[in-house]
């Protein structure tokens, strides 16, 4: 049955293709069963000289053969075409505060513009937020000052943010005043001022205070902190 199966698959390649007609010896048992090697072989053989797909190869050699095989197109070399993994498909990474009402605003009204997933939103309270893949903005930092993170790994904090994110949602108008030095100037400062009251105008507590909060949560749910606030998740308890 076997021998049958392949060399109908024998005949069908040889149509589909300009290669000469293969040559399959077939030796038999002294029981008549015919041998499964050396019509691999010829198989083989005929698809060297002859194929230029490797979809035939697959649709003749058996799956155990499979594993074992490199296929390669008639005077082409096969490549990877494996995404490279330093290639981000965003182009900014803003890092916010889920948990203040005011930034979640602008963040929905980002969210809602960003049509085109140009944006990787962060939320810094994410138990798995981690410093070293976010351009190394701790939680701490992030929480003081709004970050963002280019794919380069390039850090910017402040206004600058705003003009970054604005540009890539297509209203890069809005914030283009603030290029010219004495508009920036001001702008940076009246951000200063928001920054170093914003805990305290959205009705939260001290950063001291939630600092603690968040290591509290943190080991509530598992996580290995130690006295600088760095949190360890441990897997096996989760």
């Amino acid at each position: 049955m076997m021998a049958r199966v392949l060399l109908r698959g024998i005949w069908a390649l040889s149509s589909a293709t300009s290669a000469a007609s293969f040559v399959v010896p077939v030796s038999r048992h002294a029981g008549g069963a015919a041998r499964g090697a050396p019509l691999s072989r010829s198989i083989a053989r005929g698809i060297g000289s002859g194929l230029s797909s490797s979809w035939d190869v697959v649709s003749v050699i058996p799956s155990r053969s499979l594993s074992s095989l490199k296929a390669t197109s008639v005077g082409s070399t096969t490549t990877s075409t494996a995404p490279d993994s330093d290639v981000k498909p965003w182009k900014i990474n803003l890092l916010y505060d889920g948990k203040c009402s005011l930034c979640m605003k602008e963040v929905t009204f980002l969210q809602k513009r960003d049509v085109d997933g140009n944006i990787l939103f962060t939320d810094l309270n994410d138990p798995n937020f981690k410093a070293e893949e976010n351009g190394g903005v701790d939680y701490e930092a992030g929480m003081k000052y709004i970050h963002a993170v280019l794919p380069d790994g390039e850090v910017v904090k402040g206004v600058e943010v705003f003009r970054r994110v604005y540009e890539v949602i297509g209203l890069g108008w809005v914030y283009a005043a603030t290029k010219i030095p004495f508009i920036g100037a001001a702008a940076d400062w009246a951000y200063d001022q928001w920054a170093i009251r914003r805990l305290q105008i959205t009705g939260r507590p001290d950063l001291e205070v939630i600092l603690k909060q968040r290591q509290e949560e943190l080991k509530k749910k598992d996580f290995s902190c130690d006295d600088e606030g760095e949190c360890e998740i441990d897997w096996d308890k989760l």
